[in-house]
């Protein structure tokens, strides 16, 4: 991947704060618009948590492919996209099959052309995943920053097995209380018990977020994406 400047930020007590301040004193100085910034990092490691402040605090957009295919599908199509791509995705999540790398790039494709990314950046949530989506992305944008964000395996199992999933919104929360001196996260709870405070749907753990299948899915990312 073309990037000049990369950064790991291994996450631990009060990281919240070091990665707003981090960002607040270097990167809005570093380059001028538009900005665009890849986040990398295992499942679980708060990659849209932290994406989230930094579009706080220097007003670049986040996107992320797997909230836009849901509001892609609920929508009829997405801004920038050729429909026969648009159905082929449809058909492809639909049936349940996994979409390859070419068409999760179109997804990214067409919110880089879109005039707000064009206009003042984007940083992109988890992608690409892959060497073949890196060369892919390669070819339509050049990046500024790649931050690769790290945190010690047994709280990654933890964190991702206190997730709780709004099933209206996708909204998450997570039940999980570590206090281990290094890393403290408190619980992320709505105001209402088991109700998402967005849109008031009901809040479930996902099937896959037992700490066993989660320690699997790990093992993936180091064979396959890290």
């Amino acid at each position: 991947l073309k990037s000049p400047f990369c950064i790991l930020f291994f996450i631990m007590g009060k990281s919240s704060f070091l990665f707003r301040n981090s960002v607040r004193r270097g990167f809005s100085s570093i380059f001028k618009d538009p900005k665009y910034i890849l986040f990398f990092g295992a499942p679980g490691v708060g990659k849209g948590t932290y994406a989230r402040l930094l579009t706080k605090d220097i007003g670049i957009k986040t996107f992320s492919t797997g909230d836009a295919i849901r509001q892609m599908l609920k929508e009829g199509g997405m801004e920038g996209m050729e429909e026969k791509v648009f159905k082929n995705i449809q058909d492809t999540v639909q049936s349940g099959g996994l979409l390859g790398d070419e068409l999760v790039f179109e997804i990214v494709k067409a919110r880089l052309q879109q005039t707000d990314a064009k206009t003042e950046g984007l940083v992109l949530d988890g992608f690409p995943r892959t060497v073949s989506q890196c060369e892919l992305l390669d070819t339509v944008q050049h990046i500024d920053i790649v931050i690769n964000f790290g945190l010690r395996r047994d709280l990654l199992i933890k964190k991702l097995a206190g997730r709780l999933v709004c099933d209206g919104c996708g909204r998450n929360y997570n039940d999980c209380h570590i206090d281990d001196g290094e890393y403290v996260m408190e619980p992320l709870l709505p105001e209402k018990e088991g109700a998402c405070d967005t849109c008031g749907g009901h809040l479930s753990k996902r099937a896959d977020d037992s700490e066993e299948v989660v320690a699997k899915r790990l093992e993936v990312y180091d064979a396959t994406e890290q």
